[in-house]
């Protein structure tokens, strides 16, 4: 990146490990870049604080789900079942 420029090569930023980074700081007077490393604070999940989470996630913010049955639709019923009987047969008297 150009604004590293001359301190960071071509190539040098990609290669990073990880963790790694370059930084500059652009304030009243421009400092050279510098390298900086973070520490991995990767952690151990625990199902028992997940549901702890979920749980207060759900009393918190969730609705009660109102559950009702599906209407049937009688006027489809009587079309399938007339479908299979000819119209003439159901004009005669």
């Amino acid at each position: 990146m150009p604004i590293f420029t001359p301190q960071v090569e071509k190539g040098q930023i990609a290669n990073l490990p990880s963790y790694s980074f370059y930084m500059k700081i652009n304030a009243i007077q421009p400092q050279n870049p510098f390298t900086g490393e973070i520490d991995d604070f990767t952690i151990q999940g625990s199902s028992d604080i997940k549901d702890q989470v979920i749980k207060y996630s759900q009393d918190t913010y969730g609705q009660k789900a109102i559950l009702q049955p599906k209407p049937i639709n009688k006027a489809k019923e009587t079309i399938k079942s007339n479908s299979s009987v000819n119209k003439f047969e159901q004009l005669r008297p």
